[in-house]
């Protein structure tokens, strides 16, 4: 991703956007979609940003009446002498565009002064025509997209009206024109016929027809229809024009239909960003007139420019459940989610759950993914960008039936689980859509540890429960359609058996099952340590630290634990070791916390490659996907 960034550090004054706890608003090279109702202020923002990126664009009429009297209040009270110089200069917006920064401001300007006061503050006065605006144009190369505007009709016309001159006689005025001429018109239709026939302009329109109509084959599908750019006729009529061939019928670029115009207007649009290496694109609605598979195309032109273009950012804001689904597809780590709330405050949205709240609070359910016909899967993952479980996961599923698979995540801690499974429960019971949810194993295995080590169940009980689980899914019992994984946590796919030789040491060789159980064996205090940290974390409301070991348990139970020590029976060391120890002899090594045996084996030098597997035909791959058929 590139390093361009917009990041707009303050907001006040216009259009009623705020930024939300006032946190800095970041647009990253990239896609930037904007998620807000009607009426939040998407269009207004990208006006905002269009004066940023060019200059153009007018803002005074959108400049908030209230936010204009306070300061005009504030620089005239106890004296209406002045009060354009004691207004002095406010600030409305703060921003950097990668190491540049500016800012829009406004002045008071051309005042009345005996009126200014009384009409500024009158309800309803015309208070924009007393101020100005000012900013740092950073003319970062911008062009704005609107599905709700009138398209244009790509003529261009040859003919320039000009005034006739008198004959000039002027060497040098000769010398500039090429010669004597009558006309500045004659003057430059003639140089305009020098660049149609040119062998350069002839080949970029050739080349920009083979562009438009590859592309708009892809949106239409298997339509019969291609675009012509007409020129050959400059000499004559004066114009170049674009044509549509429809099977045998040619028409006229003024008769083709509103939807293909504004379509080849986007797709003329999506051409420039390519040429001309734009750095910020805006676009509004840009699915108007399209179908589902038309803007399936969109999006995979959208990163395709993502490729070419890498320090662009693409802005774009639509309602099309279709369109934020499709782009929510590509995965929350290659979109960047801005958000409005009710009361106009925008945001950049981090986490899953801030994103579903989000767009909850504009009116799609929980996510857009769960709006797929296909089958949704809520994981419990912090989707870590430097480990991607979601992608391991996606792997044991028939490329034609891959399911949604939406990380949501905790921070991490036990004593957070209730508080998670809150969440998930919620949207689960949600009856519109087709969803599971599964939580990590160890958050079952917790109870069960905590049953066994108060003296509730024996160690044979315990390993017959593990032993019983045949299925790679454990249901919760408090939900129909809330699961645990039956192993430790998703890591562990990373272990399986099927998966165990994809592990190789420096020279290549396969990890063994033999080497394997050594190398556990070596450091079963790793298994040890982090089942008594989960039957701790578990009873008491405390963390303790990472790097305690086993020998110090009891030291950390008299210290930290207090009155809760008669819950913990003295041989609890002793009890987590025979635990570990029949876990490893009964080979339930799915068990076994894969967070930290991963971390175990690449401390080993260990790396783990699977471009040799084929993930489909596993026997794990199977039992992974009965998720699909799970209530």
């Amino acid at each position: 991703m590139g390093k361009n960034k917009l990041i707009i550090s303050k907001l006040e004054g216009f259009s009623g956007i705020r930024l939300k706890g006032n946190r800095p608003l970041v647009f990253k090279p990239g896609i930037n979609l904007l998620v807000g109702r009607n009426g939040s202020g998407k269009t207004n923002l990208m006006s905002l940003i269009q004066r940023i990126a060019t200059g153009r664009g007018d803002l005074k009429n959108r400049i908030e009446s209230s936010f204009f009297v306070y300061h005009l209040k504030e620089a005239a009270k106890g004296n209406a002498v002045d009060v354009e110089k004691r207004f002095g200069t406010v600030t409305i917006a703060n921003y950097a565009f990668g190491d540049r920064l500016g800012s829009i401001k406004m002045t008071l300007t051309n005042c009345d002064q005996p009126h200014v006061i009384k009409n500024l503050l009158e309800p309803g006065a015309n208070f924009e025509h007393h101020f100005g605006l000012s900013h740092d144009d950073f003319d970062a190369k911008f062009t704005y997209l609107s599905g709700n505007e009138s398209p244009i009709k790509f003529e261009s016309s040859g003919n320039v009206n000009a005034n006739p001159l008198p004959r000039v006689h002027d060497s040098k005025a000769h010398k500039l024109m090429g010669g004597e001429i009558d006309l500045v018109k004659e003057y430059l239709h003639r140089q305009m016929l020098e660049v149609y026939r040119s062998p350069e302009f002839i080949a970029r329109i050739t080349k920009l027809e083979e562009a438009i109509n590859l592309m708009f084959a892809k949106f239409l599908g298997t339509a019969n229809k291609n675009i012509k750019i007409d020129y050959h006729d400059i000499g004559t009529s004066g114009k170049t024009s674009l044509s549509l061939m429809d099977h045998d019928n040619y028409i006229d670029s003024i008769n083709i239909s509103t939807g293909e115009t504004i379509l080849l207007n986007l797709i003329f649009s999506l051409s420039v960003v390519k040429e001309e290496k734009l750095k910020i694109v805006a676009m509004d609605e840009p699915d108007v007139h399209m179908h589902d598979d038309m803007i399936q195309v969109l999006v995979d032109e959208l990163f395709e420019l993502t490729k070419v273009v890498p320090d662009c950012i693409f802005i774009i804001a639509s309602h099309s459940t279709a369109l934020i689904e499709k782009l929510a597809v590509k995965g929350k780590e290659s979109i960047n989610i801005i958000s409005f709330d009710q009361d106009r405050r925008v945001s950049n949205n981090e986490r899953d759950v801030d994103l579903i709240n989000a767009l909850s609070q504009n009116g799609v359910k929980f996510s857009p993914l769960m709006l797929s016909r296909r089958k949704n899967i809520f994981i419990e993952n912090q989707l870590n960008p430097q480990k991607d479980s979601r992608s391991l996961l996606m792997k044991f599923f028939v490329p034609d039936n891959v399911p949604n698979i939406i990380p949501i995540g905790t921070s991490g801690n036990v004593k957070d689980v209730d508080s998670f499974n809150g969440i998930l429960k919620d949207i689960l019971r949600n009856k519109d859509i087709n969803a599971v949810g599964i939580l990590d194993g160890d958050m079952w295995f917790k109870d069960k540890l905590k049953d066994y080590l108060s003296g509730k169940t024996s160690l044979s009980e315990f390993i017959s429960n593990l032993i019983a689980q045949e299925r790679a899914y454990i249901p919760s019992g408090s939900s129909s359609n809330l699961y645990y994984f039956n192993f430790w946590e998703i890591e562990n796919l990373y272990l399986l058996g099927e998966l165990r030789t994809c592990w190789k040491d420096k020279s290549g060789n396969p990890l063994t099952m033999n080497h394997y159980l050594e190398i556990l064996n070596q450091n079963r205090d790793v298994v040890e340590r982090q089942f008594l940290k989960m039957f701790y974390k578990s009873i008491i409301d405390i963390k303790p630290n990472q790097g305690f070991s086993v020998a110090k348990v009891r030291e950390f139970i008299d210290q930290k634990v207090g009155n809760i020590h008669r819950a913990i029976p003295d041989n609890a060391v002793e009890m987590v070791e025979e635990l570990a120890s029949e876990i490893h002899r009964k080979n339930l090594l799915n068990w076994l916390p894969g967070k930290e045996i991963v971390s175990l084996l690449k401390s080993k030098d260990f790396k783990f490659d699977d471009n040799s597997i084929q993930y489909e035909n596993l026997v794990a791959s199977i039992r992974i996907r009965e998720m699909l058929e799970l209530n």
